[in-house]
């Protein structure tokens, strides 16, 4: 155990950025690789924060994610596919389409406004609104070049589809304002000069245009979510927040409160006006009477409430609403009750992967407990731990089909016939689990006060490693090539056993270690990282050298298992590759429209894949021999 093993010896780090000198043994790639990620899976609903019917065809759906960017469906929900190539940021916060064309649609997301020409097979940025974060986004139904947006800093007119904007001030952003964000916009489909808008931050406001947002004029103050105009009597107007629901039936000036629950979505009947949803995170409830009696609607979604609803145009009755966690639901009977319509929608927040070669099969570990494909992602299934949140899966490298997990707050299940079925073998608080290259009976696991060895399959657990004061053992991970060899961080070091666990050899001291990756060279290539940089040692961990600073939460690292001198880091900035050792990077994003990285893995029995798991879209594959 720690307190009685042999302190050997503690790297150093370089004060300088140095890139990484390996052995001539080991040769570069004879070119960059060319591709793209591509999304696999695996789908799990995930939060919906936006829904759009394209009006030029009412069977294609667009769903914004918080997280799993825009995803379409093409059969009104029933299924999904993502569409989000190019799209560089997967918080999506708004979707509009245009009206004449079903493939032109746009996303709002966290940091700026996208436009997609090929029904969100590719998307392109725009300036000046690039960086900005988009609330809402409107088309002028008359004139769909047209185009608002509600942004962080105010609300932006577009004349030619996105590709310049204006920024609309007059009588409506005070002077010397810093704080003016627009969360919510509703153009009148009748009189599409009159458009509607609510900020929050400098005193709270609804104001309102009717040349086109030339100019505006401030109806009332107070705080207001959600915004809709009734498509038949356009002088009536909806507004919702966490103060209830309003209506006003002329233009604004006047209103009156309907509901007092609060509501952060809003949606009119394009078939009947006087039927109105409004919902939270909580429940779903209509007026049937132009708010004068509410009824909340039990059966769902979920059951509970939405984040986004959308209404088809043309079959009264059929709603979509977007829910949080678990994806898109449908009603076809006005919202009594609803059926999930989520299949193929990807959201997933990957803990840890795993791959078993023998049945081609991977594994992610995630909120809902082990997911597994047998076909490279085409379909996948949950296993039998379900419900659960699974924070890591460890393959059993010389057992075919064993594999381990931990799940929930404090259980490590194991299964022998590759997620076929799954016994729990134990009650332990693992978050990191690893398996023995040589015998799929020794485990080690990392818990908050110890990792745990054991070498009977899981059942019982000895303590070979202590966490020092203040610390917590995060990550196990065992050498690629020999089975004596264990890493471990335990909160701000990095240690290493080279024989099974029994002494240790401390490598590095820094603040808060968060990432690692080891390579096949020899001596190793060895990456760590903490919040901010990544350290590289070519020595296995004697002499260590800053690679890269200023990123946000490195924590997913790879060695390409070919060459040491080619590293990967995955951020919440996404992936960058260093062909020289760390001496610089270069983005390698192509085709990765999530930013938030958990882990980056090689597959030990194809290197030309490595997989990518994010923190909200799923995993991803890059292909190097396509």
């Amino acid at each position: 155990m720690r307190r009685h093993a042999r302190l050997q010896r503690c790297g150093t780090i370089a004060a300088v950025l140095l890139g990484l000198a390996v052995g001539s043994a080991w040769h570069p790639l004879a070119a960059a690789a060319v591709g793209a990620w591509t999304p696999i899976g695996p789908p799990d609903g995930g939060t919906v924060q936006a829904l759009a019917i394209a009006p030029g065809n009412f069977s294609r759906v667009y769903a914004g994610l918080a997280g799993g960017g825009v995803q379409r469906s093409d059969d009104l929900g029933q299924t999904w596919r993502p569409a989000s190539f190019g799209l560089s940021n997967p918080l999506v916060n708004a979707v509009a389409v245009d009206p004449t064309h079903p493939d032109l649609v746009y996303a709002g997301t966290q940091v700026g406004f996208f436009r997609s020409a090929d029904g969100g097979g590719h998307w392109q940025t725009s300036s000046p609104v690039n960086g900005l974060k988009v609330h809402t986004i409107v088309i002028d139904p008359a004139h769909p070049q047209t185009v608002f947006i509600g942004t962080a800093k105010g609300i932006y007119r577009s004349d030619d589809g996105g590709a310049r904007w204006k920024l609309l001030t007059v009588g409506l952003i005070p002077p010397n304002a810093f704080d003016f964000e627009v969360v919510a916009l509703a153009i009148d489909p009748v009189d599409p000069l009159q458009i509607y808008a609510a900020h929050i931050g400098v005193r709270d406001g609804l104001h309102k245009t009717v040349n086109g947002g030339r100019t505006w004029v401030t109806l009332r103050r107070f705080r207001v979510d959600a915004l809709a105009v009734d498509p038949v009597h356009d002088s009536t107007v909806w507004a919702a927040g966490d103060d209830g629901v309003w209506r006003s039936t002329n233009g604004g000036l006047k209103w009156v409160k309907v509901r007092v629950e609060p509501a952060h979505v809003l949606l009119v009947s394009p078939f009947n006006p006087t039927i109105v949803y409004a919902a939270n995170a909580q429940n779903l409830q209509f007026t049937a009477d132009a708010g004068q009696t509410w009824q909340t609607l039990p059966a769902g979604p979920r059951p509970g409430g939405a984040f986004a609803l959308a209404a088809h145009p043309s079959l009264p009755g059929q709603l979509l609403a977007g829910t949080t966690g678990a994806g898109v639901y449908r009603s076809t009977d006005g919202g009594t009750t609803w059926t999930a319509s989520g299949r193929g929608l990807v959201n997933t927040a990957v803990a840890e992967v795993a791959l078993d070669d023998t049945d081609s099969a991977i594994f992610v570990a995630e909120a809902s407990g082990i997911h597994r494909t047998l076909d490279g992602g085409a379909h996948w299934d949950v296993t039998s731990i379900s419900g659960a949140p699974a924070v890591s899966v460890a393959d059993a490298a010389s057992e075919p089909r064993t594999l381990y997990a931990a799940i929930g707050p404090g259980t490590v299940a194991r299964t022998v016939d590759g997620g076929g079925s799954w016994q729990t073998v134990s009650s332990l608080p693992a978050s990191s689990l690893a398996v023995a290259l040589d015998d799929a009976s020794t485990v080690y696991a990392a818990t908050p006060q110890a990792l745990m060895k054991s070498t009977d399959a899981g059942v019982t657990w000895t303590a070979v490693f202590e966490a020092g004061a203040g610390g917590q053992v995060n990550k196990v991970v065992i050498d690629p090539l020999d089975p004596a060899v264990v890493y471990l961080i335990d909160a701000d070091e990095l240690w290493k056993s080279s024989d099974r666990g029994a002494t240790w050899e401390l490598l590095l001291a820094d603040g808060g270690l968060i990432g690692i990756a080891i390579g096949r060279s020899s001596p190793r290539t060895i990456l760590v990282s903490d919040s901010q940089s990544v350290f590289g040692s070519t020595d296995g961990g004697k002499i260590w050298s800053v690679l890269a600073t200023q990123r946000f939460f490195p924590a997913a690292l790879a060695v390409d298992p070919r060459n040491p001198r080619i590293l990967y880091i995955g951020s919440g900035g996404g992936i960058e590759r260093s062909l020289d050792g760390g001496r610089n990077w270069r983005p390698f994003n192509l085709g990765l429209y999530a930013r938030g990285l958990q882990q980056l893995l090689f597959d030990p029995g194809d290197f030309q894949r490595l997989y990518a798991g994010t923190w909200a879209a799923g995993l991803f594959v890059f292909d190097f021999a396509h």
